[in-house]
């Protein structure tokens, strides 16, 4: 039987402390598995990965709002998103959060990573969709350099519990840590797709239950 690719969220969840030096990465690894085994089932974690995608759940028509470096906004309407059935995101794209007070948050975990946020506004109210932005770990880069979805990133979305369904300042806001290495956001709204067999989906259902 082949090894699922959530084994590679639980690689990374042993490797994510990031006072892991390289001796305690050899020595946890070596326990179970050898070297040659870890990478063999690393490689073929990676090529059975499919793209992450995130899913916005929502029964409004949501404005979604990109401001790019250069300080052009950039409007997708709900009725773009279905008919294009999802659209691409570049990060870079994203303007940086500048909520001090969320980024203190954040910090606590993820000391050196940038936040990006997209904006999204729906005849409710506003809300704001953090991304932190996780970096491929240096064992993995070789592995990483031949993944066919590179752009998207590698594994799939995780909530930040912390700053989740989080309101402040009448908006309300979600944060994921994105796939290792992603650029780019496959973004996609309720009912598009046929989601049942996908693995690396990531929902946010943002209609108050």
């Amino acid at each position: 039987m082949l090894p699922q690719p959530i084994f590679l969220d639980k690689i990374i969840q042993i490797l994510s402390d990031e006072n892991l030096d390289a001796k305690n990465v050899k020595k946890c690894t070596n326990s179970f598995l050898s070297k040659k085994d870890f990478h063999a089932i690393l490689e073929l974690n990676i090529k059975m990965m499919d793209i992450a995608k995130l899913i916005l759940k929502s029964d409004e028509t949501l404005n979604i709002l990109l401001q790019n470096s250069n300080c052009k906004n950039i409007n997708y309407q709900a009725q773009e998103l279905e008919l294009k059935k999802e659209i691409d995101i570049n990060l870079n794209d994203l303007k940086n959060c500048d909520n001090e007070k969320i980024i203190e948050i954040i910090k606590q975990t993820y000391q050196n990573n940038l936040v990006k946020e997209l904006d999204l506004s729906s005849q409710k109210e506003k809300i704001k969709i953090l991304f932190i932005l996780n970096e491929v770990p240096k064992f993995l880069k070789s592995i990483y350099k031949e993944c066919e979805f590179k752009e998207y990133g590698l594994a799939n979305y995780s909530e930040f519990d912390e700053i989740w369904d989080f309101y402040e300042n009448n908006v309300r806001y979600f944060t994921v840590l994105t796939p290792m290495g992603a650029n780019k956001i496959k973004l996609c709204l309720k009912n598009t797709q046929e989601i049942e067999d996908e693995i690396n989906i990531m929902e946010i259902n943002l209609d108050k239950e």
